[in-house]
């Protein structure tokens, strides 16, 4: 993801941290200010797959666009929306926690800024080389 969305990891990693209780009282931070136990109901793995129907359209003629999981707020779930490249807040989702497209972007970006490099490599030494 572009930096620009890297505060979201940290907002979610944080979120974990803020969920998992601690040595020194026993309970989460969650629970220790809330007096209740986090909602972990709520809780989805960053970057997986997430589905939504757009409130504009009729619910019976609609298709489910397709987006990905990067947090939550107390309006509802963060979708990054990969054809606007923004992120979009939803209420009514199904999360697929199995399916991580995030993944396949960055190991997709990382493969292609790898390619010339690996292409000069093998120029270099040779077309027996073990770049």
């Amino acid at each position: 993801m572009e930096t620009k969305y890297w505060p979201l990891i940290l907002s979610h990693a944080i979120m974990l941290l803020n969920f998992t209780p601690n040595k020194v009282a026993g309970v989460s931070a969650h629970e220790a200010i809330h007096k209740t136990p986090p909602p972990i109901s709520t809780l989805y793995p960053f970057g997986c797959r997430a589905l939504w129907l757009d409130p504009q359209e009729n619910k019976l003629d609609s298709r489910a666009s397709e987006g990905i999981y990067v947090g939550s707020t107390g309006g509802g779930f963060l979708i990054f929306n990969p054809v606007t490249k923004r992120i979009i807040t939803r209420r009514d989702i199904k999360i697929i926690n199995d399916e991580f497209p995030l993944l396949k972007l960055i190991q997709h970006a990382a493969t292609s800024s790898l390619s010339p490099r690996r292409e000069a490599l093998n120029a270099l030494n040779g077309p027996d080389s073990m770049g």
